[in-house]
């Protein structure tokens, strides 16, 4: 049965002043709970419920992420307010659960706690080639949730056990412990400047919106990746993690923990995708896939400007490190992931 919430639901009556000081010591006390990465539309649903609630709430999803006994696997919140049925969806996205809406809604692990059934989380990091392996896994998938959210794919093997994969642009250290973490990554440069044409010219796929008009008055002014991050000014505003766009992050936002250790048992190299994934799913038990490239950039091919190295790693200081690690755990990843996936076989 759900594990019960008697949370209270009364909104806060602060003024401006200390709803402010309210939001900078929830942002601390969060901190303090957990390492979650808020972003701007984080913090603003933190504005408007009470900062206590807040914390609760946050509390008992990190509970139901990071549980190792089946009876807290999922939490109802009671009779919540439209404010706070956005907040408890937000912060589930960020955390890669299961959210079902309702006046109470229901927030879960995206698997059911049954033997032979394992949860691999992708990270997936902007402009890796991560919309080509999602269309691809909504071909592998065998069941569609329209109304649960993160994106959620389920599959058969042929090894007598259920993948339950979610995906999102949320970064690894968001996810639970008890998942297999799979993450893609991509010659820095190289992403920096697909990101770029990206959020300027948008994508040839009419599927895909313009979502970042609102920087037009900062992209405009510039041709080049390379003359963007000339501008100290424009460029922190661009990559400001609360209020900037998430396509220019650097690899330890998506990839580290606050220390910048790594947390992924699994890359995917955007170089060669289809030969990673095509490993992985060896590994697991689903048969190869042709990937079909989507997504693709519309930018005029007279804008590939090679971005300065010098002026990238003093930008992006630890991007080159985090690559080359990783590059060179291509040698060995298979058997850990299949260490770590096999732990999973048997927590569940």
């Amino acid at each position: 049965m759900p594990k019960k919430s008697s949370m209270s639901t009364k909104s806060s009556g602060s003024n401006e002043s200390s709803i402010k000081n309210g939001l900078a010591m929830s942002n601390k006390s969060v901190t303090k709970l957990t390492p979650i990465l808020l972003t701007r539309h984080t913090i603003n649903t933190i504005k408007s419920i009470d900062v206590k609630t807040a914390r609760a709430y946050i509390r008992q999803m990190l509970n139901v992420r990071d549980s190792t006994s089946l009876d807290n696997y999922t939490v109802t919140f009671n009779d919540c307010s439209h404010l706070e049925q956005e907040f408890i969806f937000t912060i589930c996205a960020k955390l890669g659960l299961k959210y079902i809406p309702d006046l109470s809604p229901v927030v879960s692990r995206c698997i059911i706690p049954r033997r032979k059934q394992v949860l691999i989380q992708l990270t997936h990091t902007p402009k890796c080639g991560g919309m080509s392996l999602k269309n691809n896994l909504h071909k592998l998938n065998e069941l569609f949730e329209p109304r649960s959210f993160p994106k959620k794919f389920v599959f058969q093997t042929n090894k007598d056990y259920t993948i339950v994969l979610t995906d999102g642009h949320q970064p690894s250290r968001n996810f639970t412990p008890n998942a297999v973490r799979v993450a893609f990554i991509r010659d820095p440069i190289n992403r920096l400047e697909s990101a770029f044409k990206y959020i300027k010219y948008g994508t040839l796929d009419r599927r895909v919106p313009n979502e970042f008009n609102d920087w037009s008055h900062i992209l405009d002014k510039y041709e080049y990746a390379n003359d963007l991050i000339q501008n100290k000014t424009d460029f922190k505003n661009l990559t400001n993690k609360n209020t900037g766009i998430e396509h220019l992050f650097p690899l330890s936002y998506w990839l580290c923990d606050s220390k910048k250790n790594i947390l992924v048992d699994y890359v995917l190299r955007q170089e060669h995708l289809e030969e990673d994934w095509n490993k992985l799913l060896k590994i697991i038990g689903v048969k190869q896939q042709k990937l079909e490239r989507i997504n693709v950039t519309a930018a005029p091919k007279t804008t590939a400007y090679k971005i300065n190295r010098e002026l990238y790693n003093s930008l992006y200081p630890d991007d080159y490190k985090i690559y080359k690690k990783l590059e060179k755990t291509i040698i060995n990843q298979n058997d850990t992931f299949r260490k770590k996936f096999m732990k999973q076989l048997v927590f569940n």
